[in-house]
């Protein structure tokens, strides 16, 4: 793996830089909350046809990885990760988006489900593509940073699309990048908003960041972040399943430390929504738990590498 963009792919990360530029500053909401859907963004995105980029030619799935990240480092949320890189490994056809990818109970809360217009269903070892016109769907509530929802009762899933040929798996493989690619970015904004807090924050007449052992830790916290992004990275350009099994399950395990930490250095500060960090950490936790968390995860890996785990 070519550790340095090539020039197209600098180019494009380049382009997608000056599109999320106006989008960096923290939503001045009406009234403070900690889910806000970025409308602005997203039609900056398609308006630019960034979703598109895993179909081009001299382009893929690394390349759309690189835009999930970019877009994940935003306080803001935006739905990415399906469109830009798991629906185009999966099927050649354009989808109506937003898309909500659902692996797992039908009925449970769905990130992005009450903006989404086409849902991606894992049913059987097959994928249901769902058209979500006309199906009623309500928004939950909660304190993770992404919009959630739940089909208000269960839908007619005759009139969807299936898709065979070990659909399943290969949803599930490049939604684990997509994820990854997501943790890697809001990792990295966390830790450089806090690193920036702590470099402006007095306490015992010096900066805090000037004390060593917030230093240790905020380092260890890059290194994790760094980790987090070279694996998705990795995966996005072997297109190996163990790769993404790999990358996701070392991303989810190392979430609780970033959070801990990155809120501990913020103080009481960091607990208010007109803060900031939230953003980003509140975002991380509800990642923590896609596709089954850290628990699943690791049982995929050993099951790859070893065989059935028990």
């Amino acid at each position: 793996m070519d550790f340095d963009l090539s020039a197209d792919q600098a180019a494009f990360i380049g382009a997608v830089a000056q599109v999320l530029e106006k989008h960096k500053t923290p939503p001045q909401l009406p009234v403070p909350s900690f889910v806000h859907y970025n409308d602005s963004l997203d039609c900056d995105l398609s308006a630019n046809e960034y979703f598109d980029v895993a179909r081009q030619e001299g382009y893929g799935a690394l390349e759309a990885a690189l835009l999930v990240e970019a877009v994940a480092k935003l306080p803001c949320a935006v739905e990415v990760s399906a469109s830009a890189l798991a629906a185009p490994k999966l099927l050649a056809s354009v989808l109506p988006r937003p898309i909500a990818v659902i692996c797992g109970e039908l009925m449970q809360p769905v990130r992005f489900l009450p903006q989404a217009r086409t849902a991606l269903i894992c049913a059987d070892q097959n994928v249901l593509v769902l058209d979500l016109a006309g199906i009623e769907i309500e928004e939950t509530s909660g304190v993770v940073a992404y919009p959630y929802g739940r089909f208000s009762k269960r839908p007619d899933l005759s009139k969807a699309k299936v898709l065979s040929d070990n659909a399943q798996s290969r949803l599930e493989h490049w939604w684990r990048v997509g994820i990854t690619a997501e943790i890697a970015g809001a990792m990295q904004a966390a830790v450089h908003f806090t690193s920036e807090y702590v470099t402006n924050r007095q306490q015992f007449g010096r900066p805090l960041g000037s004390l060593q052992a917030i230093q240790h830790r905020l380092a260890t916290c890059a290194i994790l972040s760094q980790q987090a992004r070279w694996l998705a990275l990795q995966a996005a350009w072997s297109g190996s399943p163990t790769d993404a099994m790999i990358a996701l399950a070392n991303a989810q395990e190392s979430l609780p430390q970033i959070i801990y930490d990155t809120h501990q250095f913020n103080g009481a500060l960091g607990l208010t929504l007109e803060h900031g960090l939230h953003w980003f950490t509140y975002r991380l936790r509800g990642l923590q738990q896609e596709l089954g968390g850290i628990h699943e995860q690791a049982a995929c890996v050993a099951d790859a590498l070893w065989g059935t785990s028990v």
